[in-house]
C-alpha cells in the first residue's frame, strides 16, 4: 500500500526530440520532485532493462523518500548524488557504466517507453507492481538522481514566488535543502534547524538606474525560536529575529507597486509576553554588500562631490575591515578558542570595529560573555568604559552632515542600543552596591513580629497544618533555595535582560520616555536574578528602596502588573523560615514595599481625576494567588497582601476625606483568604486522593467545569463508611447539627472555627474517630443526599474496578444506587444512568470476554478476571448482582428525562463559596452519555446471566436464546 504525498512539479519549456524528423512532438516533462511515504521499498526485478535513450533524453530528476535505504551502504548513496552533479556541471549526455549500474532497476512507473528500435521496455504489470495508485494511466518518472537518507522525511516545502525556479525544503531532521529546480541539484543546505518552515523575502533595490530583485529566504526553526534571513544562493545571513513564543508564525505577503510590480515581505506574528497581545513585526534585511552597491550606484548617479565620494568609500572600506574585527571579538570571547584573550585584548578588538551595525552587535556579545569572569571581571567597569568608546563613535559619526540628513537606521539602533545598555548598567550598579556593602539581617524580631494579625496567625497554622497532614515540608515542593551569599555578576544580570524575547534596539518606553528592561520570559531562568533584586526587602528596612531604585533604572517604576508579578513570584520561591522572620509584620520591608505601591497606585488615579477608584489595590497578585496551586504559601502571600492594603488605604481615607474607603479595598482580598482556606480544606482532607484532573485552585472552581463539590463530599462519606444506611445517618446528623459553619463567610474568621477546620484535616484515613467532623458539615448547601449517593456509587464501582475481588464494594455500589429512586422519581432518569454506567464500564466486558474470548475485551487483564470468574462462589454472587442490576434498568425504560431539582439557597447560604451550581458536571456527563435502552436487550442479557448461574457449561447457552450463535 503506497500512500503518495505531495509531488512538485517544474514547467520548462518544451523540448524537440535530438532526431531531425519532420514531425516532431514536445517532450513530456515530468515532475520535478516526488515525496512518497509508507512505501515498501521493494522494487521489482523487471525493472532490469531500463530505457538508456530516455534516461538520457529526460531532465535529471531527484526523488527524496522517507522509507527503509535501498541503496547500498554510504559509498553507494555518495556515488549516485555525485553522478548527478558531475552529469550536470560537466554537461554529458549519457552515463558512465558504474551510473548505469547503479541507477538499473530504479525506473518508477515506466510504462510502453520505446526505444530507438521500437521495442517495448516496461509492461502494464511493472506499474501496478510499485505504483498502482500513481500511476493508472501513463506517467514517465525516470530517475536521474537518487537521494535515500533514512529515516528523513521532507515536512515543508515552499517555492520561489518571483520566477519558481528554487524550491526550499525543510525535513523531519533539521536539515534545510535548497534546490535549483532547472538543474534538480542541491545548490545549499543549512543543519541543525529542527520543526523548520521556510518563506521568502523579494527586494528591489536600484543599482545603475535599475531596479533588481534580490532573493531571501527566510526559515523559522519553532525549536529554536529564531527567524534567520539569508541572501540567494550563496549569501550571508542578513537578519536573525527572536521568536519567544513556540506560538510565533512567520507570514508571507505578496505587496503590489505601481506599474503591476509585486514583490514578497514577511511578518513575525507573536505573543508579547509582557502584554499578553498578539504583535507583527515585518522582518527586516539588513544587507550590507547590497547596501554598499547601493549607495555607490547612487553616488555615481546623483554626480557627488570628490569628498562626499571619498568619505562613502571610506566607509564602505571599512565596512568590511569592522567585520573581521567583529569576528575576532567573537574568538576573544569564546573560552574554547585558542587565541589568548585578555581585557586589553578584548578592548582593542572593540575599538577596532568601525561598522555600525557591528558596533551594536558587539555590544550584546561584551554584556553577556562569561569568559570575562575568568579574567576576574565581575562588575560593570568594563562594559561601562565599552557604552563610553561607542557614544564617542556615535558622537564622531553624527558630526557629519551627510550622515546625519540620511536617516540611516542603523544610526538610530546604535544610539537605541546605547541608551538601553546604559540604563543596564545603572540598574546593576544599584544591585551591586547593596550586594557589596555587607549589609546585616534585622534581628530586630520583636518590633517586627509584636503585632501579628489574626490572619498572620492563622497562616503560620496552615503551615504547620500542611506539614503535618503532607508528612514533609512545604519546602520540599519549591526549588532548591540557596541565599544568594556570592555577588550577583553583571554578565549573569546582563544576560536576563538582554533574553530572546527582549527587542533592543526597538524597545518600549515608559511614560516618563525612558526604556523598559523586562526580564526573560522563563519564570525558572529569571528566578534567581528576582531573589537577588528582592533580597533588600529580607534585610533592614532603611535599605528596602534599594529594590525600588533597581526598577525605576530599569524603567518599570510605573509598570505595576510586571513589579507584583515579579514580586510574587520572588515570594513563592522563599522558604518557610525568612518568610516567618522577615515577611510577616506591618513594618516588614516585605510590607512596606507593597505599601508603597497601593499609594503610588491610588495616588495615581486621583491625579487622573477618575470617577471610580479601583477598590482592589494589588489586583495582579490577587489573580496571582488565585491561580496558584501551591496553597499555603498563596494564604501567606494573601495575608502579606492584605496587610499592605489595610495599613495603606487607611491613611488614603484620612486623606482624601472619605474618597478612598479601607473597607472597600480590604474586603477583597478577606474574600479571597475565606476561599483559600475552603481549598485548603478540601486539599488536606482528601490528601493522595484523586479531587480533579487540575490542579486545586480558586480560579479551577470557580470555572465550574474541572470538579464536583458533590464528589468531594461523597469521598470524604466514603473515609468514614461503605455503608448506605450508615452515611445516610451521617448525611441526616450534619444536616441538624449546631456545629456546623460556613469556612468561607465571616463566622469562619474566629479563631476558634479555623481551628476546628484544621483539626479536621489532622487525620488519617480510614479512621474510627467519631469526633472527627465530616467535610459536608462545612459544606451544608450541597447537602443532596441522591446527588451524592449518585457520586458514590460511582466511586465505589471505580474501586471494585481496582479490587475486582472485593464484591462487597460492588454490593455497596447498587445499595447507593437503589437509595436514589425510593424517594423522588424526579431521579429515575439519574437512576437509569447511574445502573448502566456500572454494567457498560464495569460488568458487561466480563461476560462479553466469557462468551466471546478476552482477546476482544482490552480493557480487562486476562489473568486477574478469569481465576475470579474460575471461583464459584465469587461466580456466582457477581451473577446475582448483575441481574439485580438488569432488572433495576428494565423498572427504568420508561422513566423520564432527568431534571433539576430546584435548590434555593438562604439570603446567608448566598455568601458562601464554592456557589452551588444549577448543574452537577459530573452527573450532566453521566445522564448525557447514557443510552436509550431496549427491554429486549436487557431480557436478552438477563437470560444468559441466568443460565450462567444455572450452569456453567456455555455450550448450553444456544439452548436458552436461539438466536445466540447468530
Amino acid at each position: 500500500d503506497h500512500e503518495f504525498y505531495e509531488a512538485v512539479s517544474y514547467n520548462s519549456n518544451n523540448k524537440t526530440n535530438n532526431n531531425n524528423e519532420s514531425n516532431t512532438t514536445p517532450a513530456i516533462t515530468p515532475p520535478t520532485l516526488s515525496f512518497y511515504t509508507n512505501e515498501d521499498q521493494l522494487y521489482s526485478a523487471t525493472h532490469d532493462n531500463a530505457i538508456n535513450e530516455e534516461c538520457e533524453r529526460s531532465t535529471v530528476q531527484s526523488i527524496i523518500r522517507g522509507g527503509t535505504t535501498i541503496i547500498g551502504g554510504t559509498a553507494a548513496l555518495a556515488k549516485g548524488v555525485l553522478g548527478g552533479v558531475m552529469g550536470v556541471v560537466l554537461g554529458r549526455s549519457s552515463k558512465t557504466t558504474e551510473e548505469e549500474d547503479l541507477m538499473k532497476g530504479m525506473e518508477i512507473g515506466v510504462k510502453n517507453m520505446m526505444d530507438n528500435e521500437g521495442s517495448t521496455m516496461a509492461t502494464t504489470s511493472t506499474i501496478s507492481t510499485l505504483f498502482p495508485s500513481l500511476h493508472e494511466d501513463a506517467t514517465n518518472l525516470p530517475i536521474g538522481t537518487a537521494m535515500f537518507d533514512s529515516p528523513r522525511r521532507i515536512v515543508n516545502v515552499s517555492i520561489d514566488p518571483v520566477d519558481g525556479l528554487l524550491m526550499a525544503c525543510a525535513d523531519n531532521l533539521g536539515r534545510v535543502q535548497l534546490i535549483d529546480l532547472s538543474t534538480k541539484q542541491v545548490v545549499r543546505m543549512w543543519k541543525g534547524l529542527r520543526e523548520a518552515a521556510c518563506h521568502w523575502i523579494q527586494f528591489p533595490f536600484t543599482i545603475d538606474n535599475g531596479i533588481q530583485t534580490v532573493k531571501y529566504l527566510t526559515i523559522h526553526s519553532r525549536e529554536r525560536k529564531i527567524v534567520e534571513v539569508f541572501r540567494l544562493r550563496h549569501g550571508n545571513r542578513v537578519g536573525k529575529y527572536s521568536a519567544g513564543s513556540y506560538d510565533a508564525q512567520v507570514v508571507q505577503c505578496v505587496v503590489a507597486l505601481p506599474g503591476n510590480e509585486s514583490f514578497t515581505k514577511c511578518f513575525l506574528v507573536q505573543t508579547s509576553s509582557s502584554t499578553k497581545r498578539c504583535l507583527a513585526k515585518e522582518i527586516m534585511v539588513h544587507d550590507d554588500e547590497l547596501n554598499k552597491m547601493v549607495i555607490e550606484s547612487s553616488s555615481n548617479s546623483n554626480n557627488l562631490t570628490e569628498d562626499e565620494a571619498k568619505l562613502m568609500a571610506d566607509n564602505h572600506q571599512s565596512l568590511s575591515e569592522g567585520t573581521i574585527q567583529l569576528q575576532l571579538l567573537k574568538q576573544l570571547l569564546t573560552s574554547e578558542s585558542a587565541v589568548p584573550s585578555d581585557l586589553d585584548a578584548v578592548y582593542v578588538a572593540f575599538t577596532q570595529i568601525t561598522a555600525i551595525s557591528d558596533l551594536s552587535r558587539a555590544l550584546d556579545l561584551l554584556a553577556v560573555a562569561s569568559h570575562f569572569e575568568q579574567m576576574g571581571v565581575n562588575d560593570a567597569s568594563f562594559h561601562s568604559e565599552v557604552i563610553a568608546h561607542a557614544q564617542d563613535q556615535l558622537n564622531m559619526v553624527m558630526t557629519d552632515e551627510i550622515i546625519v540628513t540620511s536617516n540611516n537606521p542603523l544610526i538610530e539602533e546604535l544610539r537605541n542600543k546605547i541608551e538601553f545598555h546604559s540604563r543596564m548598567i545603572a540598574s546593576y550598579n544599584v544591585l551591586h552596591r547593596f550586594e557589596s556593602g555587607g549589609y546585616c539581617d534585622n534581628d530586630d524580631e520583636e518590633v517586627l513580629t509584636k503585632d501579628k494579625s489574626s490572619w498572620v496567625i492563622e497562616a503560620l497554622s496552615w503551615i504547620e497544618t500542611a506539614e503535618a497532614v503532607c508528612g514533609q515540608s512545604i519546602d520540599s515542593e519549591i526549588f532548591h533555595y540557596s541565599e544568594p551569599e556570592s555577588i550577583l555578576s553583571f554578565f549573569t544580570f546582563a544576560k536576563s535582560c538582554l533574553h530572546d524575547g527582549q527587542n533592543t534596539t526597538s524597545f518600549c518606553r515608559n511614560a516618563e520616555g525612558d526604556p523598559s528592561i523586562y526580564l526573560c520570559d522563563s519564570t525558572r531562568d529569571r528566578k534567581n536574578i528576582l531573589l537577588h533584586i528582592f533580597r533588600p526587602l529580607t534585610k533592614d528596612i532603611f535599605i528596602f528602596k534599594t529594590t525600588q531604585q533597581i526598577f525605576e533604572h530599569m524603567g518599570l517604576q510605573s509598570d505595576y502588573e510586571i513589579l507584583l508579578q515579579y514580586y510574587g513570584e520572588w515570594f513563592m520561591a522563599l522558604p518557610k523560615a525568612i518568610i516567618e522572620k522577615e515577611c510577616l509584620g506591618i513594618w516588614c520591608p516585605t510590607v512596606r514595599w507593597l505599601h508603597d505601591i497601593v499609594q503610588n497606585c491610588m495616588n495615581d488615579l486621583i491625579q487622573e481625576k477618575k470617577e471610580q477608584i479601583e477598590t482592589m489595590p494589588l489586583s495582579p497578585l490577587h489573580k496571582f494567588c488565585s491561580e496558584s496551586s501551591d496553597l499555603p504559601r498563596a494564604f501567606l502571600l494573601a495575608t502579606v497582601c492584605l496587610e499592605a492594603v489595610h495599613s495603606a488605604t487607611k491613611q488614603l481615607e484620612d486623606k482624601t476625606y472619605g474618597l478612598i474607603k479601607y473597607v472597600d479595598c480590604v474586603k477583597p482580598w478577606e474574600d479571597l483568604l475565606r476561599k483559600l482556606r475552603m481549598c485548603l480544606l478540601v486539599a488536606l482532607r482528601l490528601h493522595a486522593k484523586p479531587i480533579g484532573d487540575l490542579p486545586l485552585t480558586i480560579k479551577n472552581v470557580e470555572s465550574g467545569d474541572s470538579f464536583s463539590m458533590y464528589e468531594w463530599i461523597a469521598r470524604d462519606e466514603l473515609s468514614f463508611s461503605h455503608n448506605q444506611e450508615e452515611i445516610a445517618a451521617l448525611e441526616d446528623a450534619s444536616a441538624h447539627s449546631k456545629l456546623s459553619f460556613y469556612p468561607t463567610s465571616a463566622e469562619g474568621d474566629k479563631p476558634s472555627h479555623w481551628k476546628t477546620v484544621q483539626n479536621s484535616c489532622k487525620r488519617s484515613f480510614p479512621t474510627d474517630d467519631k469526633t472527627q467532623l465530616p467535610l459536608l458539615l462545612f459544606m451544608k448547601h450541597y447537602s443532596n443526599p441522591l446527588k451524592l449517593a449518585a457520586h458514590r456509587a460511582s466511586l465505589l464501582a471505580q474501586m471494585w474496578g481496582r479490587q475486582p475481588e472485593s464484591l462487597d464494594l460492588l454490593k455497596d455500589a447498587l445499595a447507593a444506587i437503589q437509595s436514589l429512586g425510593r424517594d423522588n422519581d424526579m431521579y429515575s432518569s439519574l437512576l437509569a444512568a447511574a445502573l448502566l454506567e456500572i454494567w457498560q464500564v464495569h460488568l458487561r466486558p466480563i461476560y462479553r470476554g466469557l462468551l466471546f474470548g478476552f482477546h476482544e475485551v482490552h480493557e480487562l487483564c486476562e489473568e486477574i478476571i478469569t481465576p475470579l470468574c474460575q471461583d464459584g462462589s465469587w461466580f456466582r454472587s457477581l451473577n446475582k448482582i448483575s441481574m439485580k442490576i438488569i432488572r433495576l434498568l428494565l423498572s427504568t425504560t420508561d422513566s423520564d428525562s432527568y431534571e433539576q431539582m430546584d435548590e434555593d439557597l438562604s439570603d446567608k447560604d448566598k455568601e458562601v463559596w464554592p456557589k452551588l451550581l444549577e448543574e452537577d458536571i459530573m452527573i450532566e456527563r453521566l445522564v448525557r452519555k447514557s443510552l436509550i435502552l431496549n427491554e429486549s436487550s436487557l431480557e436478552a442479557h438477563n437470560v444468559v446471566i441466568c443460565a450462567l448461574q444455572l450452569n456453567d457449561d456455555l455450550s448450553l447457552i444456544p439452548m436458552c436464546i436461539d438466536s445466540f450463535d447468530t
